[in-house]
This record gives C-alpha cells, sequence and structure tokens, in this order.
C-alpha cells in the first residue's frame, strides 16, 4: 500500500513539473485576440485592411469610381475598371446584388473583377451563359506548371 501511494505521489509531482513548461493558452489566446483587434484597427486606418461598410455604402462608393473613369483624358473616353476581390465580406445577396451592379455599370466602361471567392464565381458562371459576363478561368494545368 505505501508502495502505491509514493507511485501516486511521484506521479502527481511529474505531472505538475510537465506542465509547468506548458505555455498559459488562454493568455495566448487573449493576446492573440488583442493583436488581431489591432492589426485590424491599423489596417483599417492605414486604408489598406478591409473597411467594414454597409452595401449602401460599397454602392454609392462604386457608382463614384465608375463615374472618375467615364471621361479621362483628352478624348474623354472611359477607361477600364479593375476590381480586386472587392465585395468578398458581403453577404451573398447583397454580394449579388452589387455585382449585378457591376455588370450594368459594365456596359459604358470595362470591368475585369479579379477574385477567387466561390459566391462570386457562382454569380459569374450563371451571368455567363447568357453572354452578359465573361468569366476567364486559369488553366489548371498552366497554374500548376
Amino acid at each position: 500500500m505505501a508502495r502505491l501511494v509514493e507511485e501516486r505521489a511521484r506521479a502527481v509531482t511529474e505531472a505538475g513539473a510537465a506542465g509547468r513548461g506548458l505555455p498559459d493558452i488562454d493568455r495566448l489566446a487573449d493576446r492573440r485576440e488583442a493583436l488581431s483587434r489591432r492589426v485590424a484597427i491599423l489596417e483599417t486606418s492605414a486604408g489598406t485592411g478591409p473597411l467594414l461598410v454597409a452595401a449602401e455604402e460599397a454602392e454609392m462608393v462604386l457608382l463614384g469610381r465608375f463615374a472618375q473613369t467615364r471621361r479621362v483624358g483628352p478624348e474623354a473616353e472611359p477607361v477600364p475598371v479593375l476590381v480586386d476581390n472587392a465585395l468578398t465580406a458581403f453577404p451573398r445577396h447583397e454580394k449579388w446584388r452589387l455585382l449585378d451592379l457591376l455588370a450594368r455599370l459594365g456596359e459604358a466602361s470595362q470591368v475585369v473583377y479579379l477574385t477567387d471567392d466561390e459566391e462570386t464565381l457562382e454569380w459569374a458562371r450563371s451571368r455567363s451563359v447568357n453572354g452578359g459576363v465573361s468569366l476567364l478561368t486559369p488553366d489548371p494545368e498552366v497554374a500548376l506548371a
């Protein structure tokens, strides 16, 4: 019996020693969350991070950007508009509404929308059937080379 108590005490001591070498997971999670919030604040203030805006505000921004591109240069010609994954943060129904707006705006100015967002690709596939939108996807064999 004494031997059993001695072995149990040794096991408890060893377990305690092993636990001292482990990091405090809760503390690390709190630090990570704080750093994530700080990075988001810095990105937003620098204009490089995701700006969380309402779909109506995004619509106004898109209309304003397209208005700026309609009459450029001495010949007042429209220039192509390049959009890089700007709508991925929106819920599907709002994203599709904004993409439909881009398609309508694309009737007056060329629009190139770059994305790997599956919902946006689904929208493009559905619109490319009737020829309203052209969808270009990379050739998997070329992409792997």
